[in-house]
């Protein structure tokens, strides 16, 4: 069952890739961004070539590292290169399935160990009979969601910075601490905004008898350790500017599924600096109160970071949203809980298919303008918003039931418990 799932999600790739009307699909900024833009690391393998810096103009964004295994891809291996894109995601999706795996065993382990609640009828278990049919599923949505495989066809570069984001969660809930800390430094050098995985993850060595101080020690070598080396391969400093710096000032205000483009599109030039720290400051300043209420679990304020990340980013992408809607499936015992899981899968359903159609007027047909395509993002946006709202929500529902049971009464007479 596992190799059907792995088969067809190659077959759908490459059916993606062949096909006409999805390769028009993916010239859009949906799919890819300035940071994550094939177009882009070719036109920086040119440069290189003609013995230029990638990074002295304003096209080329990616880590330096990357955009030599890159090139040495385009050089040696180009025919190749659409399968190698393909077998990252199969990679992913594999290391997704082992997370589920070892997070449910994990979850059986806590159950068993966790006294009856005080009262009532006990909230609904976890079950061994779970563990396969959701490991499937956590693989089958990773594979089949639309915002990863059309990535994937579009040889967006986002699929290679998932993978190791994926063996971040994998190895946490393993207990794998070095490889963790290795795996988030990596990530931490190809994207600034997984740092904010860092607050959670000391939580978890704390409670796993782990020294935080190694731990963030370990994560900000390895990070420095890559920056040390991309220095020493271009000989400066030169692209901190033009990756980081790129990232955290938002220079590139060309359209994308984010929040700043539109608002800095509209914003008065002498306030942008006030903005855009306001703004860069929402996808970090949660991770401290989260971690704080959810001390006992940690893998969920990964989970709600992750999502808090695609939606503060400077230039995120529906690639980066195919991961934690992969993981979803790991909480499905809160589904009792949730009270807005039907409005929220309709705005993601509606979402998917209103905003390439929004694109395709605005850029293609001229017949829309701007404010179609921003209303879409905003309900995407607030979709994710939604999401992982209820999630927490309903996790502190099936917490109080943990402990009190789920018959609750007031005055004698049966009551709902509702969290506003």
């Amino acid at each position: 069952m596992h190799l059907l799932l792995f088969i067809g999600g190659a077959l759908l790739r490459l059916y993606l890739m062949s096909n006409s009307f999805f390769k028009n699909l993916c010239d859009g900024t949906i799919f890819s961004t300035p940071l994550t833009s094939w177009s882009r690391v070719t036109e920086g393998y040119f440069l290189m070539q003609q013995g230029i810096s990638p990074y002295e103009g304003d096209m080329v964004h990616e880590s330096p590292l990357t955009l030599i295994l890159y090139s040495f891809l385009i050089k040696y291996c180009e025919a190749w290169i659409p399968i190698i894109f393909i077998l990252v995601d199969i990679c992913t999706a594999h290391i997704l399935m082992l997370t589920a795996q070892a997070f449910i065993k994990k979850q059986l382990l806590e159950q068993k160990a966790r006294p009856p609640p005080a009262g009532g009828a006990a909230p609904l278990p976890v079950t061994e009979e779970q563990l396969q049919p959701t490991a499937r599923l956590v693989a089958a949505v990773y594979l089949f969601n639309p915002c990863t495989a059309v990535s994937c066809a579009a040889l967006s570069t986002a699929g290679l910075h998932q993978l190791p984001l994926a063996l971040v969660f994998y190895t946490a809930v393993t207990g794998r601490w070095p490889a963790c800390v290795a795996c988030l430094g990596v990530s931490c050098y190809l994207d600034l905004y997984p740092a904010v995985l860092l607050v959670p993850l000391l939580a978890l060595a704390a409670d796993a008898g782990r020294s935080r101080l190694l731990t963030a020690l370990g994560c900000a070598a390895v990070t420095g350790a890559l920056l040390l080396l991309s220095a020493h391969g271009l000989g400066g400093w030169s692209f901190l500017r033009a990756t980081y710096g790129f990232m955290l000032w938002t220079w590139d205000l060309s359209p994308n599924v984010g929040l700043f483009w539109y608002f800095f599109t509209e914003m008065f030039q002498h306030f942008e600096s006030l903005f855009i720290a306001t703004f860069q400051i929402n996808a970090f300043i949660y991770a401290v109160p989260l971690t704080l209420r959810f001390r006992d679990r940690p893998v969920l304020v990964m989970f709600a970071l992750l999502v808090l990340m695609v939606i503060f980013k400077s230039y995120p992408s529906v690639a980066e949203a195919g991961l934690y809607l992969a993981l979803l499936p790991l909480w499905r015992p809160l589904a009792p809980y949730a009270r807005y899981a039907f409005p929220v899968s309709c705005f993601y359903l509606s979402v998917t298919v209103l905003a390439p159609v929004m694109w395709t007027l605005w850029i293609h047909a001229g017949s829309a303008n701007a404010n179609f395509f921003f209303a879409v993002t905003l309900a995407y946006n607030a979709a994710q918003i939604f999401l992982v709202t209820d999630l927490l929500f309903a996790q502190l529902k099936r917490d109080h039931a943990l402990r009190h049971g789920s018959n609750t009464e007031v005055d004698g007479k049966p009551a709902k418990l509702v969290l506003c």
